[in-house]
């Protein structure tokens, strides 16, 4: 019966089976105590002016400068600017030969030359002033080879050169030389100075090319020597002194020429030397090599990073790392195979063995200047490792191409490559091994690995086009044959279930055991079942076109079991499917274009569980994450960060982080904020381009992914970002001016050193570039930049550093730019850049000035010849005018005659008005008695000014008519005058009178009101009854009168008025201060001026006057025709004495010229006659008596029309006042 089976063998390998299988090892093998470090390389093919790079500097704004042997160069990161000799130029360089840069506390640069003396550097105009020796000064600089430059604490400059030591005089600019004098044996031992240094003791150390070491004394500058002495082991070790430095452990080193390097011991005046190999061979030499010998005898530079690491140059020795504690050299030398240096590791070791100079810059990064150029060591540098196969004489590139990694449980790292694989190893000495195997077949494309995989019986499986191999790696290793066992696939024709001529992608174990393995090939998905006898039972998926249910396609890649045991396959073609074992049944995912949920390609190139239960999915266009509960994905492309669609590997590290090999580098993707970091090869990848299948995570976290040339290594805890927050400079400046028809940029130099620039509007175009000083992969520095004045948004740059700006207007501007490194730490403060911009001549202000200078002249011409005209036209008016003249004289004299006599006519009329008002009438003050006439004197003397008057004077007497006549007569009287009855208002509303009121300030007042003095700003107050102001008012009013202020009720602000104040009262204002009801400080204000009101009893024969006058009033209004009066009844009136005074009389006279009904008036005598019999009485008697009768007539009413008040004509308040006063009370 034919059956098809599976044909395991088993054997050991025998002559024959090798002739077959031709197994070839080769053994490459370095030793190292660590990765071995990673030298960049920049040489003239990076624009260095050339190669031999004798000194370097970082300058206080970050630059990298570098003297070669052609040249000053500037290094911004990305360009170098290099300073040359121009004959025709003055201030260029004055010799290209650079031996020595240093940079002052001014921030000055000084550059020595091999034969143009000394130079210093004008950062603002890129020039250079030249110190050079002249042999007819002594006092110049004393040889034009300078070697060394240093400034000590005082800011002294010195100079070491060829033939002696020069002290520079900063203001004189003249040198002092320190020359060798054999007479005098503390003077200079040598004229070739080396070397320069001075200490933290503030003590200046020369090294000479022959004279040993020096120590100079500020003070008496004198030289103490110490030199070799042959029979001295603890002296200097050689005359020739390279190198001086002091390290922060305060211990001094001393480079020499020809005996190594020493320590010099300034407490014993002892040097400890270290061993030198005196003629090293370099070629047994490799890299991280270390031993307890100096690799060569000449150490030109010593530099001690910012990690304490001690590097010394050698000039034939490459790079020495010291540790001081151990006495331990590691070299770093030039690749010694010359084939080699342009492949692999070889590109990135030291690229030559004579080193100048060594120099760490701020961000801790070594540069070493060579003979071929420059190395830099950046140690931040991610530590990405190169596994790159370099067989000797190989010229294979399919070595390199990396289609599979295993690093096995013995700590083997196994690599399958397009021809064959590989076995990694270290020995217990540190000494890496490879063991390199191919030609598995006669076959070539079955030597291609593909996949290899460890099971847990700790077997290696080797997927290769169409073989499927096992083997012990141990017994392979230890036989170096081995013993393999070979799975074919054989052809049935019989039997289509039976696949055939596969290739072999991928390999995993089943969640149930180390029996069951499951293989993805080109031909489908098979299971391998191993056997208690130890042979394989192979079932076989293949697709069906009409089974839904079934694998939807042949051509596998990889496969994946996850914590549940589910088996997912991914197809090259036809998406993700998902594997049930117990019902042989296989669930599909595919991209739906209607889907934006569904897969995103269909094109499946590896698959990874994360620590959190979530299947990711790398694919041709891009990461998915699947949601197992609702079957939806998320993705993930280049949009959101991915340097590429293509995912060929996936590898989770121990923080959660995802690292992704892609066709454009390495990307780690951090779920949680959806954040993507990017590696390529200016990280130190030593390629970008991976391959499916070949990435692999060891059980230490080290990860391991292949591509096109070798393997790139890393753990993922050793890279970090780099914390350097890098200086921001303007590097670069060009315009284009419309006066060039050529249209040539105008470069402007120093624009980095300078804080402002003037342009003219004609500099339509202006560019502007930029640089961040991180030297570590600076091409992925950042840039943004605003222009202030123009636009105050910042402008993101990304990665471009150049800003340019077209027809800016006439103004002011300030151009900010800040920038970040290559890891996105940004220096927020950046640099700015002042620019102005000056207006064409037509719109600048001193035109403007002399357009308006020319106008004016030209109105001022207008102007003198309208004035011309006008004095012609008067010349001609002044003959008319004179003859006018002379007419009008004559009219003039008759005019002035007309003038006299009517000014003395006016006067006269003056006059006869006064003395008619005076003695008439004064308004409505009638009467002729002196004491009437006193009353008006005094009047008409006060009115005129603003002084404050006080009436005093009995009830009825007519104070306000006075008051009035006051205003009339002052300046005021335009004005109305305003009056306010202090008697006539309840105590709680005089002050809102007086003063106002806000709307809501107390309850009833809605709405606001103006008070008393505010309306008699500008004019005259009358305060009638002034002493029956309450008391906690009259400090309010006293402000008043003093300083003219006051608040409105419910508003806080003080008001300003200048009013003038009239008071008047009925009350004996001393005896109401007595009684304390009156204040005696309101009272002096008040009576300033006092004017009494004399009693109608006082001007008796003012009566006839007013009572004709009453008569008369009262006869019209009420339409009688009243002409007599009995001269009896004029007596009567004369006689009474009048307590309610002329108010009193008019109220009588009132009544009875209601009561008259003829043309005489009739008066009722009799009370009159009763009141003048009494005259014996007191006339506060008279008063009593009188108003009691009144009184009781009233039946004891005092207010309305037939009240008591009314009949005495006194106001209701006024009669209380004075039945108070009086004593008058109701029994």
């Amino acid at each position: 019966m034919r059956t098809k089976r599976l044909v395991f063998f088993i054997r050991f390998l025998f002559p024959a089976i090798i002739a077959r299988m031709l197994l070839t090892p080769t053994l490459l093998a370095q030793t190292f105590s660590e990765r071995p470090l990673k030298f960049e390389h920049l040489t003239v093919a990076h624009g260095l002016s050339q190669s031999s790079v004798h000194c370097m500097l970082q300058d206080r704004r970050g630059f990298m400068w570098f003297g070669t042997g052609d040249g000053l160069n500037r290094f911004d990161g990305y360009n170098f600017v290099a300073y040359k000799n121009e004959a025709a130029d003055s201030t260029s360089i004055s010799s290209d030969w650079i031996l020595s840069i240093y940079e002052d506390r001014a921030g000055t640069l000084w550059v020595g030359t091999f034969s143009g003396g000394l130079n210093r550097f004008d950062p603002a105009t890129e020039q250079f002033t030249r110190f050079v020796h002249d042999p007819g000064n002594p006092h110049s600089l004393s040889e034009n080879k300078v070697n060394t430059i240093h400034e000590d604490h005082t800011g002294a400059l010195w100079i070491g050169t060829e033939h002696g030591l020069n002290q520079f005089d900063h203001v004189t600019n003249t040198f002092t030389r320190f020359l060798p004098d054999p007479q005098t044996p503390h003077s200079l031992g040598h004229p070739t100075v080396c070397a320069l240094y001075e200490d933290r003791s503030r003590t200046i150390w020369i090294g000479t090319e022959g004279g040993g070491l020096h120590r100079l004394d500020p003070a008496t500058k004198q030289f103490t020597r110490f030199v070799h002495d042959p029979n001295d082991a603890h002296s200097l070790s050689d005359n020739i002194v390279r190198a001086i430095y002091e390290d922060r452990a305060g211990r001094l080193w001393i480079g020499t020429g020809r005996g190594g390097l020493n320590q010099f011991d300034r407490s014993t005046q002892k040097f400890t030397r270290y061993a030198f190999d005196p003629n090293p061979d370099l070629s047994s030499f490799f890299q991280g090599q270390s031993g307890y010998e100096l690799s060569h005898p000449e150490v030109r530079s010593i530099c001690e990073d910012r990690f304490g690491t001690f590097w010394l140059g050698t000039l034939g020795g490459g790079l020495n790392r010291f540790d001081p504690a151990t006495g331990r050299f590691t070299y770093y030398v030039e690749n010694p195979n010359p084939a080699s240096r342009t492949e692999g590791s070889a590109k990135q070791s030291l690229s030559n063995n004579r080193v100048f100079s060594v120099r760490s810059d701020r961000a801790g990064a070594l540069w070493i200047g060579t003979d071929n150029g420059l190395n830099k060591l950046d140690p931040g540098r991610a530590p990405f490792t190169a596994l790159v196969n370099e067989l000797e004489n190989s010229q294979n590139s399919s070595h390199n191409i990396i289609w599979a990694i295993c690093k096995d449980r013995r700590g083997a790292l196994w690599i399958g490559t397009e021809n064959g694989f590989f076995r990694r190893t270290r020995d217990e000495r540190g000494q890496e091994q490879a063991v390199y195997f191919s030609n598995f077949s006669k076959k070539h494309y079955e030597n291609k690995v593909n996949v290899i995989y460890e099971d847990r019986r700790g077997m290696l499986w080797v997927g290769t086009d169409y073989v499927l191999k096992q083997f012990d790696p141990d017994e392979l290793i230890r036989t170096s044959n081995g013993r393999f066992g070979v799975i074919r696939w054989e052809d049935d024709p019989q039997n289509p279930s039976v696949l055939s001529r596969m290739q072999i992608f991928s390999i995993c174990e089943d969640s149930t055991g180390a029996n069951t393995l499951w293989v993805g090939t080109s031909g489908g998905l098979v299971r391998l079942r191993r056997n208690d006898d130890g042979q394989y039972h192979r079932t076989a998926y293949k697709q069906d076109p009409n089974d839904p249910n079934g694998l939807g396609s042949n051509n596998l890649r990889p496969l994946f079991v996850d914590h549940s045991g589910v088996l997912w396959v991914g197809t090259w073609h036809d998406g993700l499917q998902q594997f049930d074992a117990a019902s042989g049944r296989f669930k599909r995912f595919a991209h739906d274009q209607k889907n934006p949920h569904s897969l995103i390609n269909n094109v499946i190139r590896s698959l990874h569980e994360d620590r959190a239960g979530r299947l990711w999915i790398g694919t041709d266009g891009g990461l998915d994450s699947f949601d197992r509960h609702t079957e939806q994905f998320q993705h993930y492309t280049e949009k959101d960060g991915l340097p590429n669609s293509a995912i060929w590997g996936i590898l989770e590290d121990d923080h959660g982080r995802l690292w992704l090999s892609t066709n454009n580098g390495i990307a780690c993707f951090t779920s949680t904020a959806s954040a993507f970091k990017n590696y390529t090869v200016e990280d130190g990848l030593s390629h970008q381009e991976f391959n499916r299948g070949a990435w692999f995570k060891s059980r230490d976290g080290e990860m391991f992914f292949g591509g096109m040339n070798g393997v790139t290594a890393f753990h993922p805890d050793s890279i970090k970002d780099n914390p350097f927050i890098p200086p921001v400079v303007i590097t670069a400046f060009k315009r284009y001016n419309t006066d060039d028809a050529e249209g040539v940029a105008i470069v402007e130099k120093g624009i980095f050193a300078r804080r402002e620039i003037n342009l003219s509007y004609k500099d339509n175009i202006i560019s502007f570039e930029f640089a961040a000083l991180n030297f570590r992969n600076p091409e992925k520095n950042q840039y943004a930049y605003k222009l202030e004045g123009y636009r105050e948004q910042w402008i993101q740059l990304g990665t471009n550093r150049e800003a340019t700006f077209t027809n800016l207007d006439p103004g002011g501007y300030v151009l900010h730019v800040k920038g970040s490194n290559n890891d996105g730490v940004w220096n927020e403060a950046g640099t700015s850049l002042k620019i102005i911009v000056t207006p064409p001549w037509w719109k600048t202000l001193w035109f403007r000035i002399l357009s308006v200078v020319t106008l004016i002249g030209l109105v001022l011409s207008a102007h003198r010849l309208r004035i011309a005209d006008i004095k012609a036209r008067n010349k001609a008016l002044e003959k008319e005018i004179i003859k006018r003249q002379q007419a009008e004289e004559a009219l003039r004299q008759a005019f002035m005659e007309i003038s006299q006599l009517k000014e003395q006519l006016q006067a006269e009329n003056i006059y006869l008005q006064q003395e008619i008002k005076l003695e008439h009438n004064y308004d409505e003050i009638i009467g002729e008695s002196e004491a009437l006439k006193y009353v008006l004197h005094k009047v008409e003397q006060v009115a005129s000014g603003d002084t404050t008057v006080l009436l005093l004077g009995e009830t009825g007497v007519g104070k306000e008519l006075f008051a009035r006549a006051i205003h009339h007569l002052s300046p005021y009287r335009e004005r109305p005058l305003v009056k306010l009855n202090c008697a006539a208002l309840p105590s709680h509303l005089i002050e809102s009178e007086l003063f106002g009121h806000e709307k809501g300030a107390f309850t009833g007042a809605v709405e606001k009101q103006l008070g008393r003095f505010e309306l008699a700003d500008g004019t005259t107050i009358f305060l009638d009854e002034i002493g029956e102001l309450p008391l906690e008012l009259q400090p309010k009013l006293l402000r008043v009168l003093q300083d003219g202020e006051f608040e409105r009720l419910g508003n806080p602000k003080t008001l300003k008025v200048k009013t003038r104040v009239i008071a008047a009262t009925n009350r004996d204002l001393d005896e109401e201060i007595r009684q304390g009801r009156f204040r005696k400080d309101l009272f002096y204000r008040l009576s300033v001026y006092p004017i009494t009101v004399p009693a109608l009893r006082k001007r008796q024969q003012d009566i006839p006057l007013l009572v004709g006058a009453f008569v008369q009033r009262f006869s019209k209004k009420l339409g009688k025709s009243i002409d007599a009066i009995p001269q009896k009844t004029m007596q009567a009136l004369q006689q009474y004495a009048w307590p309610g005074n002329v108010r009193e009389l008019q109220n009588v006279i009132e009544r009875a010229v209601v009561t008259t009904v003829d043309n005489t008036l009739r008066i009722e005598l009799p009370a009159l006659s009763n009141a003048t019999a009494t005259g014996a009485k007191t006339l506060e008697d008279i008063e009593r008596e009188h108003i009691l009768k009144t009184l009781e007539a009233t039946q004891w009413k005092i207010e309305g029309a037939e009240g008591a008040a009314a009949r005495l004509g006194l106001n209701p308040s006024t009669l209380r006042s004075r039945m108070n006063k009086l004593g008058i009370r109701r029994v």
